[in-house]
């Protein structure tokens, strides 16, 4: 996996001497950083793309881009040992007309595609970025979550700022709402105090978390005898954990 763990990863063991290579089953390196970097307020993650790229390079990594990781092709390279950093997937839970939803994904690589009234289903980080950003394009943003808590992975001012932001703009966010369905044209809940509501909705982004893919770190163990998994693939958290558990395991090597 060539997101922030595996390249941390790929990184610091070249760093120490180690014969490194990375596959990626994209044609780029920078998994979901990719997707967080689209707001121009995350330029930043654009840089630290470049960087993992210029440094692996830089380094003698061999990265093999559009390459998925099989149990064939990486023991034709016999390593000592193998590191999954897979990712994670987006999480739908079962509500009515989730169908007519869309990904978060398909926002952050076209916000354009939004329409005016927009609701957002999820108060994390990667809903609220989306969020942040759609207002700024002249939308009307509507964030629900199911908790108590807005964008709890988050450091508390970044999250109190953010809020300020949405609410300053106009934007509304709700919390403690049940989602009964989605339609063509509305969000049907029940608000905090039990009141059914109808929001207008042109679009709906199902942005309610991921779930580590652990596919190929199961895959992997059962054809190697030393194999660590790393990165949002152990749980779906945020880059700081990510090159954290990486840097950690690769200095352990």
């Amino acid at each position: 996996g060539g997101g922030p763990g595996g390249c941390e990863c790929a990184r610091v063991a070249a760093l120490r001497g180690h014969e490194v290579t990375l596959f990626e089953a994209e044609d780029h390196l920078g998994g979901a950083m990719n997707m967080a970097s689209q707001p121009p307020f995350k330029y930043h993650d654009k840089h630290l793309i470049a960087y993992f790229g210029n440094e692996l390079d830089r380094l003698g990594v061999k990265v093999c881009l559009g390459t998925k990781a099989t149990p064939e092709n990486v023991k034709a390279e016999n390593p000592d040992v193998v590191v999954t950093a897979c990712g994670a997937y987006s999480f739908v839970p079962p509500i009515e007309g989730k169908e007519k939803a869309v990904l978060p994904e398909k926002i952050l690589f076209d916000p354009e595609s939004a329409g005016e009234n927009v609701v957002i289903i999820g108060a994390g980080q990667v809903g609220v970025e989306i969020g942040l950003w759609l207002q700024d394009l002249g939308r009307k943003v509507t964030v629900v979550e199911a908790t108590d808590k807005f964008m709890p992975a988050a450091h508390y001012s970044d999250a109190e700022h953010a809020m300020a932001l949405l609410k300053f703009k106009g934007s509304e966010v709700m919390l403690k709402v049940s989602v009964n369905q989605i339609t063509d044209s509305s969000v049907e809940i029940t608000d905090a105090d039990g009141k059914a509501l109808s929001l207008k909705a042109d679009t709906v982004v199902m942005a309610t978390g991921f779930r580590g893919d652990t596919k190929t770190y199961e895959e992997m163990r059962e054809n190697f005898p030393m194999v660590y998994n790393i990165g949002d693939s152990v749980k779906a958290r945020n880059i700081f954990y990510a090159v954290h558990e990486a840097y950690e395991l690769a200095s352990h090597l």
